[in-house]
């Protein structure tokens, strides 16, 4: 992908790629699903973020007051986060490389710094052998089934390998560009890489005894279980002056005398806020999830940001709904301001839906990373195959070994998307069931219905744009 942006460093990046590739009676149609795969991945992505941040906001409130808030109260701090990154993404984008920088120092500082805090004051650290060679089998099959788990166990990971396209996105916005942004998209892998790996590795260390049954809410009076008294003493008070007719249960626990406030229902139940809890006790562990916290609004702004450029390159060629209008730049900020309002909206809206139904909000955020992947495959695939011959390497490029890589990433990004539509919990039932395929499905047959009816008559994909104009502010 770096040597393709090497070549097209234009705002869009997979989307324009992929015009840029295809032959020129394919262009429209790849550059169409490219495009809304990665807008529909992003968009999934901000509304992750936003929801991830409420989360861990009601956990920091749980570990001071042994209650955590109730989603509709979540809800509206996620739409607080939302309002902010969209105040954020409206001002003048030669302040956002800046913002971003600091942003992406202070994760790096911020992820090292937890691994650093929890390793030294927890007690009792899991063996080695439990860190690299224990294998926890969650999905209720038998452990001869351990290869199956090993390939589920695989997509956790591939949240955090998303997003590195974004340097390709900003690259109108970047001094030279077709240096720069190549080796920003190869950097962010590197780091993601090293410091990913430093703090799964760090946390797992952490783990007391190694008992993850007992960090995922299970039995914790079993031999080996969590002992500390942040889930041993922890439980639901209500308040006397608040009484109720009617039999109310939260996390089991019934109480037939009281209720708890509408913004208050459970305690803590986040696996990351337990971690600390255990390792560090309460005080601790706020300040530790302070930091992570930090960490999800940083990367819900820049999501916001590689929402909008990705918006603005469809409806600079007309693919995006009312494209004459949105694609409109502020004469001032420079910024697609309509844009980034009509995506903080789309996000509000997903964001709804936890109110009304949990398992369909997660089932359609769930697409996040099949959409990102998907985009990130078709230029790569057409870079290998279409594009084989007349492809032209810019200033960064991989030399004799660009096809070999070309073909192994194509075929890795195919071969782990498919993997999001099995199942991951046995027995299949209705609460556990992946619902990714019939969100996926739901999401093809309209965007088919859209382009065989409509889109293919008047979307010509990117072709159009034959000189990037490089965005400066005077």
């Amino acid at each position: 992908m770096a040597e393709i942006c090497s070549t097209y460093p234009a705002a869009g990046s997979v989307y324009y790629w992929a015009g840029m590739l295809a032959h020129d009676h394919w262009a429209p149609l790849f550059s169409y699903i490219c495009g809304w795969s990665n807008l529909l991945g992003n968009i999934g992505s901000t509304t992750a973020f936003a929801s991830g941040f409420a989360t861990l906001v009601a956990s920091a409130i749980s570990s001071s007051t042994g209650y955590i808030l109730a989603p509709i109260a979540q809800v509206g701090i996620s739409t607080a986060a939302l309002l902010t990154w969209c105040l954020l993404n409206i001002t003048r984008i030669d302040q956002h490389g800046f913002v971003s920088t600091c942003a992406a120092i202070y994760q790096v500082i911020s992820s090292l710094i937890i691994v650093i805090v929890v390793l030294s004051v927890s007690a009792t650290h899991s063996s080695a052998d439990f860190v690299f060679f224990h294998l926890y089998n969650g999905t209720g099959l038998d452990n001869d089934a351990c290869w199956y788990v090993v390939l589920i166990g695989v997509l956790t990971t591939l949240f955090a390998f998303t997003g590195y396209e974004a340097g390709g996105h900003i690259a109108e916005e970047t001094q030279d560009a077709r240096n720069a942004a190549p080796r920003g998209i190869v950097t962010c892998c590197y780091l993601a890489t090293a410091v990913g790996f430093t703090y799964v590795v760090g946390l797992l260390f952490s783990i007391p005894g190694g008992d993850i049954p007992s960090l995922l809410g299970g039995d914790r009076s079993q031999k080996g279980g969590l002992t500390s008294d942040v889930f041993t003493n922890k439980s639901i008070t209500p308040l006397p002056l608040i009484t109720s007719p009617f039999n109310v249960t939260y996390n089991n626990i019934p109480s037939n005398h009281s209720v708890i406030p509408p913004l208050l229902t459970s305690f803590n139940d986040n696996v990351l806020m337990n971690l600390f809890l255990a390792s560090m006790g309460s005080n601790g562990a706020l300040g530790l999830i302070i930091l992570v916290i930090l960490n999800v609004y940083f990367a819900g702004a820049s999501s916001v940001t590689v929402t909008s450029r990705i918006s603005y390159a469809l409806a600079r060629d007309g693919g995006y709904p009312f494209s004459a209008s949105l694609k409109q730049l502020n004469p001032i900020t420079k910024a697609p301001v309509r844009l980034v309002v009509v995506i903080i909206l789309k996000c509000w809206l997903l964001l709804l839906l936890q109110l009304v139904n949990t398992t369909a909000f997660w089932a359609i955020v769930s697409i996040t990373t099949i959409g990102l992947q998907i985009s990130y495959a078709i230029p790569i695939w057409l870079r290998v195959t279409q594009s084989r011959i007349s492809f032209t390497p810019g200033p960064f490029h991989l030399g004799r070994f660009s096809l070999v890589c070309g073909w192994i990433s194509a075929i890795w990004l195919t071969a782990t998307s498919l993997l999001f539509f099995f199942p991951f919990k046995f027995p299949i039932t209705a609460q556990n069931m992946n619902y990714t395929s019939v969100v996926v499905g739901v999401v093809v047959c309209i965007a088919s219905i859209f382009w065989i009816v409509n889109g293919r008559h008047w979307f010509k994909g990117p072709h159009g744009l034959k000189k990037v104009v490089k965005i400066t502010i005077d």
